[in-house]
């Protein structure tokens, strides 16, 4: 895994060309120093693979040493940033993995070709980098789609078959000969975009852009600086944040594009609660490195230096049965709409109908636990007090109660 730039309260990272490598069977970070025409320290980039050998470096917030407030996008309770100026970069950069030297590629249109900006996304389809929106150095979102010719070098603005709003803070993937979208803050930092986008690359001047169907699946919240990253036809959304409010997530969400459905499995180990962090892809496996945590017990936040592995090897769609099988029952005053309520937890949708539960679980959810797979079965007694005679067998061979209060 190959890092490059960065910020912390106090730089950005970058300077001299330098490039991060984690070599993972040995577990081992490596420092490389660059060599040739050298970016400067930058946040906020975008780093593709484009080949075997070579990366490229897109935009971000270039800053010098000195003293300026820190981005709102960082939230009141960033730490005191000692950032200087800033200017947002229009130049790629490709680096070479093998040679460790840094190029400016010559640019065969140098009219036309996006301003400066970070923030962005980015993803590379076939010889094509794709790249939409991002903050230009004022702040100021854009709604911008720009395609560049990997093999001419040649920059082009394209226009979306349907409109797309100004975005910050979202994240591309690529499956299919289609780059997806998601998330992302519509640059007044009062509202996120919720939807999935699907755009393909088509021949002139335009981009094929469409919203991805759901299939009644609960999407996940809408969210800024999360990631975004594709694994066998299947979209894995991490973390990030919501606007206004703060809120931060922990939580993981696997859109599957043969089904067109949202999933949310269950995952082991520690709450990845970060937002403006990296990942990248390993076989199976998703790395995250890096991103801003919060402090626990705490308002503070803190630059985070942890490197998350997520094995998904093991998430199986469809499953009917597990290793183990539990049995949960909720408990409660009659009127509280217990199995109502427990679904707007799991599913974050509410339903205020009553659904008759009569010999049956309302709800089954098969999860992965210290890699076994887990059946659980949720029973409610509620609305069955008509049938108090037969209550009891809900009881029965319960594993488990879930007590429901009346809030």
């Amino acid at each position: 895994m190959y890092v490059f730039g960065g910020a912390d309260d106090r730089r950005s990272f970058g300077n001299d060309g330098e490039v991060h490598l984690l070599e993972i069977e040995q577990m081992k970070w490596s420092r490389l120093q660059g060599t040739g025409d050298l970016p400067a320290a930058r946040f906020g980039h975008t780093f593709n693979a484009i080949s075997d050998t070579d990366l490229l470096l897109f935009g971000g917030l270039c800053t010098t040493e000195g003293s300026t407030s820190h981005p709102e996008f960082l939230g009141p309770s960033a730490p005191a940033w000692t950032h200087g100026a800033a200017e947002a970069s229009s130049d790629p950069y490709v680096f070479n993995t093998r040679t460790l030297v840094w190029s400016r590629p010559t640019l065969t249109n140098n009219i036309e070709h996006p301003s400066g900006r970070y923030l962005h996304a980015s993803a590379v389809v076939d010889e094509t980098l794709v790249i939409y929106g991002g903050l230009d150095g004022q702040g100021r979102a854009n709604a911008e789609v720009w395609v560049l010719n990997l093999s001419s070098w040649h920059w082009q603005r394209v226009s979306p078959s349907i409109a797309l709003p100004p975005a910050f803070g979202h994240a591309m993937a690529v499956y299919g000969g289609s780059v997806y979208c998601f998330g992302g803050n519509y640059g007044d930092e009062e509202e996120d975009i919720s939807e999935l986008y699907r755009m393909t690359v088509k021949t002139g001047d335009t981009i094929e852009v469409s919203i991805c169907e759901t299939n009644n699946s609960t999407a996940p919240c809408q969210r800024r600086f999360h990631s975004m990253d594709m694994i066998a036809g299947r979209l894995y959304v991490l973390a990030g944040a919501s606007s206004p409010s703060s809120t931060r997530f922990a939580d993981l969400y696997v859109y599957d594009t043969s089904t067109s459905r949202w999933s949310r499995p269950l995952y082991d180990g520690a709450p990845i609660n970060l937002r403006s962090h990296c990942t990248t892809v390993l076989h199976d496996k998703l790395l995250v490195f890096g991103g801003i945590r919060d402090k626990s017990g705490s308002d503070e936040v803190r630059i985070s230096k942890k490197l998350f592995f997520l094995n998904v090897l093991e998430i199986k769609e469809g499953a009917t049965e597990g290793d183990f099988k539990f049995k949960l029952v909720s408990v409660g005053d009659s009127g509280v709409g217990k199995s109502c309520l427990l679904t707007r937890f799991v599913n974050d949708v509410y339903s205020d109908f009553h659904v008759s539960t009569i010999g049956v679980d309302f709800k089954t959810v098969v999860t992965m636990v210290k890699g076994r797979l887990v059946k659980l079965q949720l029973w409610d007694t509620a609305g069955q007090e008509r049938f108090s005679v037969v209550t009891g067998n809900y009881y029965r061979n319960a594993d488990g109660f879930v007590l429901v209060y009346d809030a």
